[in-house]
């Protein structure tokens, strides 16, 4: 039985690290190299917009944050964004989908939050 047809309602979107993922690709989107951006360039960015407490310490730890999402990282090694050898997001329609979903669900929340918060002031 489902309980939610909307997918903002799913556990995963409630994590703030999401949200935050979905924004740094958002903001590194023109900063693809040949359609790659190396995961540690990323994290790097990423690091800079969440709390040291949230941060990641490797390359290895985000990239497996980033797959846990079931984004596209290269089983090969690339060099992009200024990077080495690296491991890279592949920019595709799952990242495309992926931020269209989280930042959408972003905004539907935060609009019914509002509309809850309204609903308890005209009380």
């Amino acid at each position: 039985m489902e309980l939610f047809a909307d997918e903002c309602h799913t556990p995963q979107n409630t994590d703030q690290r999401v949200l935050t993922l979905a924004h740094t690709l958002e903001a590194l989107r023109p900063r693809t190299d040949n359609g790659r951006l190396a995961v540690s360039f990323v994290m790097e960015e990423f690091n800079r917009r969440v709390p040291k407490e949230q941060s990641f310490k490797s390359a290895k730890a985000f990239g497996a944050f980033v797959r846990s999402h079931e984004l596209p990282v290269t089983d090969s090694l690339h060099d992009a964004n200024g990077k080495s050898r690296a491991r890279c997001l592949i920019w595709d329609q799952r990242i495309e989908a992926f931020i269209k979903r989280i930042l959408n669900c972003s905004v539907s929340q935060d609009a019914t939050e509002k509309s809850e918060q309204w609903e308890e002031w005209e009380v």
